[in-house]
Formats: structure tokens, sequence, C-alpha cells
């Protein structure tokens, strides 16, 4: 089982690396003129999400080339969109070979597949979200919550299953990154309720540096699921995108 770990933790490094070099040219000037040219000419605001998170596939490979040529960086590619695999030993539900988690980034571990008949392919979950104030189609925070941290922990989604973490990003449009916080904290305590009681969800905790403008502010917590592995981290990378955003609060 060392083996095992080791394994993910050099493999979660990695890809966490990636990102936040993936998320660094998403901010970059070029990248966050086509974002603005994206969001204000794009008419159906259910698609801006989807848009961006290819603009962030994009970015992500990139980052990986980079890094790659300096002999770090992910073997393999980050897949968009992908379906989950059914599973014979844990017996998941179909629903969960139906949902698409939004990007996921994973390896084989032959010695996994051969020694304990666990399955060999282990995937690095990251699921996109935006964040801010209230919208005309609902609460974006609560959502966070609710359409994105819950999948990672419910047996109808079984995101990151026979991994030990995964990541949320989170495209910031308005408020201060300690409102929505607060918000995405509030809205955790809400759902405990509806859990089951094997399934637990620490609330996030603040960035050691405190919140940065303009910039990739970290956080994370701690996830308990009723299917391995459990416990569970979840990494948060909350990108400032802000300035591309030509909407100003609004109170609804």
């Amino acid at each position: 089982m060392k083996h095992l770990k080791d394994m993910w933790l050099d493999h979660e490094a990695r890809v966490i690396e990636a990102i936040l070099e993936g998320l660094i040219i998403l901010q970059s000037e070029e990248q966050l003129t086509r974002l603005n040219t994206i969001i204000t000419t794009e008419e159906d605001s259910r698609q801006i999400e989807d848009k961006i998170n290819r603009e962030l596939l994009f970015c992500l490979h990139k980052a990986n080339a980079h890094l790659l040529r300096k002999g770090r960086g992910v073997k393999s590619d980050p897949q968009y969109e992908q379906r989950g695999q059914p599973d014979e030993q844990y017996l998941s539900p179909p629903s969960a070979d139906y949902k698409r988690v939004d990007i996921r980034w994973g390896y084989f571990d032959v010695q996994a597949a051969l020694n304990t008949g666990m399955q060999g392919e282990k995937y690095f979950c990251i699921e996109c979200k935006r964040l801010g104030s209230r919208i005309p189609s609902g609460r974006l925070n609560p959502k966070y919550a609710e359409n994105g941290i819950l999948r990672f922990i419910s047996e109808e989604h079984r995101y990151g299953q026979h991994a030990q973490s995964g990541a949320m990003i989170g495209y910031l449009e308005d408020m201060t990154c300690e409102e929505i916080f607060q918000e995405i904290n509030a809205a955790i305590e809400q759902v405990k309720a509806t859990l089951l009681p094997q399934t637990k969800i620490s609330p996030l905790l603040p960035p050691q540096t405190g919140w940065l403008d303009k910039a990739i502010n970290r956080v994370t917590h701690q996830l308990e699921r009723p299917f391995p592995i459990s416990p569970y981290t979840l990494w948060h990378f909350w990108l400032d995108l802000r300035n591309c955003y030509p909407r100003t609060r609004k109170k609804y």
C-alpha cells in the first residue's frame, strides 16, 4: 500500500503544479482579452463556463508541455468531459458511469492492477464552477457546493473514485474571496443535513497567506465518502476573472 500512496502523491504533485502553471497562462493578458471576448459576446450565459473550461484545457496542455521539457509534468494528457468507468469490484451505480467530470488527469498503476486486483486507472478529477453573486439563473456560490463539492462524495457521481485527492477550479466573476468563502461554507453547513451518516464535509480552510487580488487563491478541505478512497482531499483553486465581466454586482 505504501507503493500505491507514493505513486499517487507524485501524480498529485505533478498535476497540481501543471494546474497552477495552466491557470497562470489563463490569467495572462492575452488570455484575459480572449476570455473577455467570450464572456461579452456569448448570448447564452450557460455556455460561458464550458467555453472557459475549453480555454483552461488548452492552457493545461501548454503548461504540461513546458513542465515536461524541464523533467517534470504529467506523462499523460488531461481529458475533457470524460465519463466515469464501470467498477466491478465496488459495483458503482450505473448513474456514475454516465456522469462527466469537467477534466480528469490520470495514470495507469500496473502494480496495483497485477498485485492487488484493484483497478489500475487512477484519475485526478477537476470540476470547474463559476463564483460570485446571484445571477438570474440562480445563486452561484451555493451551486459551487451543491453541484460541485457534493459530486465528489455522492453515490450518484462518485467523482475521483479510487483516488486520494482531486480539485475544483472556481472562476471569480465578482464579490471578494472572503465573501465567497463565507457563502460556500454556509452552503456546506446546509447540505450536511442531507448527507449519509458515513459521509462528511469539513469546512473550507482559508489560505495561510491571506486572500490575494488578481491572483490564484488556493484553499482545501477533507471529505469522507461511502466509496473508496476515503478520506479524500479536495483542493480548490480560485481564479480572479473579475476584470473580464462587464456586469456589476446586482441585487436580486
